[in-house]
């Protein structure tokens, strides 16, 4: 029995809320750089993954190196680890460059210093700096409009 591939690398879909890269974003990737592209499996189930980009020179074709392991059912058996692929720029939905790569973004928040919470007076909104020029404006608008109603 002949191995059928169960798989292929699809185009992302263009529509408002799916953002891809721009043109100037695909001409600035360089070997190195992780690009993340979708597998389809042959019951339309997809699954978005890492590449390595290995050689980017052909403007129809870049190849690179899956970096992930896939988890899908037909995706699996066929695709691992470091698998060498052949793909479209226009195909890429992300783009990770090789220099940030140790710079991926922490999304734990930032510890408040104790000293920061226990030193904190409450002061009330009104006596605030940012409000005192609005209210006292207005304070003037009010008092200058009864003023003109008396006299006038």
């Amino acid at each position: 029995m002949k191995n059928v591939q169960k798989w292929k690398i699809i185009r992302p879909p263009l529509h408002r809320n799916f953002q891809v890269p721009t043109r100037r974003e695909l001409l600035g990737v360089v070997r190195g750089d992780s690009v993340k592209l979708i597998f389809e499996d042959d019951n339309g189930d997809g699954e978005r993954m890492w590449v390595t980009v290995t050689d980017c020179s052909n403007i129809d074709q870049w190849e690179g190196t899956l970096d992930n392991d896939p988890i899908g059912h037909y995706t699996s058996p066929k695709l691992k680890y470091k698998t060498k692929l052949k793909f479209h720029p226009y195909n890429v939905i992300d783009i990770w460059p090789a220099e940030t790569a140790s710079e991926i973004p922490s999304f734990e928040p930032e510890p408040i210093p104790p000293d920061a919470t226990e030193n904190r007076t409450s002061i009330p909104w009104y006596k605030q700096p940012q409000y005192l020029v609005p209210i006292g404006i207005g304070l003037l608008g009010a008092f200058t409009t009864i003023v003109a109603a008396f006299i006038g």
